[in-house]
């Protein structure tokens, strides 16, 4: 069968749009669909390398599938298109700034509410705080007050149920229930499950008013994620180390978000024989006619694709921060075989380098960004880590306060500073020019082969493989 839709990409001066159309429409017929018109941009159409692009052109036969056709403007037409942005700008600036002010106050809030109850517990000198307010009971109505502010904004008539909003008030929520509700002093093995079970919680109360595509993945990813850390927590295996595995795990799920996100109906693939062999029940014996594939339908499945996959994508990247954070500080390189530190050294270096490649395809700032903040704190991290400092005095025999020092006074600062000219150099160049087919296969390469050499790396690290190789000799 020939290929009856190709992919197109649109790229003007403040936005980058892919376009999946019929085969045979023209380049006309495609402006008309996404209502551009040239005549009061004053602008023209090129492909890479500057050849012009004719108005009759048919997509699919002129014009390959997955070519990319840049709109280049005169001097007027960069002044509209500034005069659109800046208006944007303004529109944007006061949704902003009453999310910034709404995460300081709910911030401020939580930590009087729960952060200073619970420092109370463990510390003197916390007296000017009411009985009330480290009693149980007192805890616990704190911890709801303030799970209760964090959920307004899911509760909005607004569609903000979706994204890095659900999954951070969800997680916000949920610890200031957990933290207030955990029995402190008394337990503090019990506070990272309770807090993931408050998640939980707050999530399917969240999904119960608001049944979004992006509240049901993140029920499904907090569920995943409160039944590892109850067993990892509970489990009698004291000789692993499960941080390594999690943060493994979470490492996968970034990477297979866009996957993981896509749900086409069984009524709406387009491989006729395939929904014809398809049940969805053994007692059915009608089959169901497939419905007609619109626009509209199309539309809306790749909308939720979307909220679907950067909902699993910021969840994992938190489950991805604390875990890697954990794995990074306590690496166990300074035991007497530091084999499994090794092995957890190359686990943080191989996530780091499949975090920042795997942002790289991302076009949102939170999901462009996120991995790579989470990769820059794995990063510092690894040189605070105590057990470097068992290290040195084991294999040098002197005291590693020097060699430390220099580490985290010198190397950490000046890798910081690299990265401060390489992040905007390499944009500076990219921003010139279309994007280079053989960098892209050789940062495919990489990230391939992180992802590979993670699970043995973990699996050594976490002493996994050190306890399965016991209990068979």
């Amino acid at each position: 069968m020939g290929q009856t839709q190709a992919s197109i990409t649109v790229v003007g001066s403040s936005h980058r749009e892919d376009y999946v159309i019929p085969v045979g429409m023209t380049i006309a017929g495609l402006l008309a669909l996404i209502e551009v018109d040239l005549t009061k941009l004053s602008a023209r159409l090129t492909l890479g390398g500057g050849r012009p692009v004719e108005l009759g052109a048919v997509i699919g036969r002129d014009i390959p599938s997955g070519s990319v056709i840049t709109i280049v403007g005169t001097q007027e037409s960069a002044q509209a298109v500034a005069d659109d942005q800046r208006s944007r700008n303004n529109r944007r600036f006061r949704p902003a700034l009453t999310a910034t002010a709404f995460v300081f106050v709910a911030s401020v809030v939580s930590l009087l509410g729960v952060l200073l109850p619970v420092l109370a517990l463990y510390r003197d000198g916390y007296d000017m705080l009411p009985s009330l307010a480290t009693d149980t009971w007192g805890r616990l109505g704190l911890g709801i007050v303030c799970a209760l502010i964090w959920s307004c904004p899911l509760l909005a008539p607004s569609n903000a149920a979706r994204g890095f909003a659900l999954v951070t008030c969800c997680t916000a929520a949920g610890v200031s229930v957990g933290v207030a509700a955990t029995p402190l002093p008394g337990s503090p093995t019990l506070l990272p499950v309770i807090v993931t079970w408050s998640c939980l919680i707050v999530a399917s109360l969240v999904l119960f008013a608001r049944p979004t595509p992006s509240a049901r993945v993140n029920v499904q990813c907090f569920a995943l994620i409160a039944v590892t850390v109850t067993v990892a927590s509970l489990s009698a295996l004291s000789s692993i180390r499960f941080a390594p595995l999690i943060f493994t795990a979470s490492i996968f799920f970034v990477s297979l978000s866009p996957h993981l996100a896509l749900q086409v109906p069984d009524h709406q693939v387009l491989d006729l024989p395939l929904v014809m062999k398809r049940l969805p029940s053994i007692r059915l014996t009608v089959l169901q006619p497939p419905s007609r594939i619109t626009p509209l339908r199309v539309n809306k499945t790749l909308a939720e694709a979307y909220d679907r996959s950067r909902t699993i994508l910021w969840n994992a990247t938190i489950v991805a921060l604390i875990s890697g954070l954990l794995t990074a500080y306590q690496m166990p390189v300074g035991e007497e075989t530091p084999y499994a530190g090794y092995a957890t050294l190359a686990l943080c270096l191989l996530a780091i380098l499949a975090l920042v490649t795997n942002a790289r395809s991302k076009r949102d700032r939170l999901t462009h960004y996120g991995p790579r903040l989470a990769a820059l704190a794995i990063w510092v991290t690894l040189f605070f880590a105590p057990g470097w400092d068992r290290y040195l005095l084991r294999s040098t025999g002197e005291s590693s306060a020097p060699t430390l020092t220099f580490a985290q006074h010198v190397i950490l600062p000046l890798s910081l500073c690299l990265l401060a000219v390489i992040v905007p150099v390499v944009a500076l160049i990219r921003s010139g020019r279309e994007p280079s087919a053989l960098v892209g296969r050789i940062i495919d390469i990489i990230q391939g082969l992180s992802l590979t050499l993670l699970l043995p790396a973990a699996t050594y690290g976490s002493g996994l493989f050190d306890l399965v190789w016991r209990k068979v000799l």
